[in-house]
């Protein structure tokens, strides 16, 4: 994870919800100096506390994670198409007519 992306994000949803660090860090039961640090990238916070700061500023996980995620689903989709390029031709046809009925693609 990219945690000064992450601090980013969490600043400007801070900076949205129209809140000071001071205010969130009232509001979260947390230091404004920790607060600051999350921001900078300095400091990722525990899950407990990512949740609570998510909660105060109404922003969703993936909203705050969004570039993590899209990593971890390139990394994923990249060891799929390594496995299907071990596969022989039959068997990757199967495995890409599952996939175009899942995905809705047509033919």
């Amino acid at each position: 994870m990219d945690i000064v992306d992450f601090g980013k994000r969490v600043k400007q949803k801070r900076i949205e919800s129209n809140l000071t660090q001071e205010e969130l860090a009232e509001k979260t039961d947390l230091s404004v100096g920790y607060i600051g640090m999350i921001e900078r990238g300095k400091r990722l916070p525990s899950l407990d506390t990512f949740v609570i700061i998510a909660d105060e500023l109404n922003a969703t996980a993936d909203e705050l994670l969004s570039n993590s995620i899209k990593k971890a689903y390139q990394s994923r989709l990249h060891k799929y198409e390594e496995k299907l390029e071990r596969l022989d031709r039959k068997e990757a046809r199967k495995v890409c007519s599952v996939l175009d009925v899942l995905l809705e693609i047509e033919s």
